[in-house]
């Protein structure tokens, strides 16, 4: 592990109005490593994360207590920021901008193996990533999204929000807007969206029929979808413009609509 922090082992750390800033180095944890750290706990308030770069993530965190990461700003980095293994994370009020990603699935966030997940309150605006999950990919895990902004995301291929894989996920006053290769893309999950709104003007044209729906999900067990709004140039797609639904369980109760 190549960085700036490293903890395990029962650490107990927290960071306030810290600055990382011009960093760059070859490896995983760039910024911030922890590993087997269950019983201590990490805490990020106030901090500003820029103008840094790696070939890998900036914050690896596994097999550790709840991550924590408060009024924090993440801007003009070059690289995937976190991936999280069988813990916990909580965001809130935190902004993410100008992000470029080419590492891995999920530019901001990747989640795997039952970790539990609670982002609320954050702006996540201008993300790339040349991989699936443009922003978010979540594996095998339980995520909470509410009071969330994200705009302008794109991915070289599909899901440039989120991609989902066997997870338990509850989008509530979500907003989405400007996402290139469509926005939610969720295969054998159990999702509940509510109060939201996807609004986008960016064309995709699909090749070797992938789905750029605004919502695509797949062998999912249950959706439902509540007071939510679609509206934007949304039938270009191959599976259909707003949605593709393929769920044993669906319940759909919301507004769409398609310009032209």
């Amino acid at each position: 592990m190549d960085g700036v922090i490293y903890c395990s082992d029962q650490s107990i750390l927290t960071i306030v109005n810290g600055t990382f800033e011009n960093i760059n180095t070859i490896g995983t944890g760039t910024f911030i490593a922890s590993i087997n750290n269950y019983i201590g706990f990490f805490k990020l308030l106030n901090c500003i994360f820029k103008d840094s770069s790696s070939n890998s993530y900036f914050i690896y965190y596994e097999l550790s207590s709840t991550l924590v990461v408060e009024n924090s700003t993440f801007i003009n980095n070059l690289g995937n920021m976190m991936i999280v293994y069988n813990s916990g994370l909580n965001i809130t009020n935190s902004i993410f901008e100008n992000n470029t990603c080419y590492y891995d699935f999920g530019c901001i966030l990747n989640l795997q193996q039952f970790s539990n997940i609670y982002l609320i309150g954050n702006l996540f605006i201008n993300i790339t990533n040349s991989n699936e999950g443009g922003v978010f990919f979540i594996s095998q895990s339980t995520i909470l999204i509410q009071n969330q902004v994200l705009k302008n995301s794109n991915t070289s291929n599909y899901a440039a929000c989120l991609l989902g894989e066997s997870v338990e996920a509850h989008f509530r006053n979500f907003s989405s807007s400007n996402y290139l290769y469509g926005c939610l893309y969720f295969l054998n999950s159990s999702i509940i969206i509510e109060n939201s709104v996807f609004q986008n003007t960016m064309y995709s044209f699909p090749e070797n029929n992938f789905c750029f729906s605004s919502l695509c999900c797949f062998e999912c067990l249950s959706l439902i979808i509540a007071e939510t709004s679609f509206s934007g140039n949304i039938n270009n797609t191959y599976y259909g413009g707003v949605h593709h639904l393929n769920s044993l369980f669906f319940y759909f109760n919301s507004y769409s609509r398609q310009f032209s």
